[in-house]
């Protein structure tokens, strides 16, 4: 990264190994302190070189979340608060979010931080898990492949299908969620649009 960004080369160091034998020295100890400080340096000159902060501050006024979360990489909290604000300029009230199991609802502070509850454990933030990859066959195939790669995939079936919260019909009397058709972009106006697809669009 310092090579690539900045045109300078870092030294890689094991930390374990080199307290080991730098730091039986007073010189040795001196030398990793200066290491350290110029790791502290890269750091800081990539963050600047590349415009780290400016960048954070124009997702988050774009996401409308905090700006120390931006700054921690959450994209996915990003997308959250997008949507609660779209929800709400539509006049949609969004109900609390539930997190861990047995619908317990975890207090949060300001930063949106877990907090211990009554048992003393700490509830975090349950994890996304990605697409099922399936393990390739070993062999030699002595027929045509075919090998099919769907960018986007989600945010597509959105868009043609208009599927969203806002879309869709619930009806207690039967066992299925009927969606509304996807409206003509050339004739409908934002209210016609699902929320989700209105901001995909």
């Amino acid at each position: 990264m310092c090579d690539l960004i900045l045109g300078d080369r870092r030294q890689d160091l094991d930390n374990a190994e080199a307290l080991r034998t730098w730091a039986a020295t007073d010189k040795g100890l001196l030398d990793y302190v200066q290491h350290c400080e110029a790791d502290t340096y890269f750091i800081a000159a990539i963050a600047l070189k590349i415009q780290i902060v400016p960048l954070a501050k124009q997702l988050t006024n774009l996401a409308g979340n905090s700006w120390a979360r931006t700054m921690s990489g959450t994209r996915a909290e990003r997308n959250e608060y997008i949507l609660l604000h779209e929800f709400y300029r539509n006049k949609y009230i969004c109900p609390d979010k539930v997190y861990g199991k047995g619908n317990v609802t975890q207090k949060a502070d300001g930063a949106g931080n877990g907090q211990k509850n009554e048992g003393g454990k700490v509830k975090q933030k349950e994890k996304y898990k990605g697409g099922l990859v399936f393990e390739p066959e070993k062999g030699l195939y002595d027929k045509f492949i075919l090998v099919m790669d769907f960018n986007s995939l989600y945010p597509s079936i959105i868009q043609e299908f208009n599927i969203c919260f806002t879309t869709v019909e619930r009806d207690d009397s039967v066992s299925y969620l009927r969606i509304f058709p996807r409206p003509d972009p050339s004739a409908a106006s934002v209210l016609t649009f699902g929320v989700m697809c209105f901001l995909l669009t």
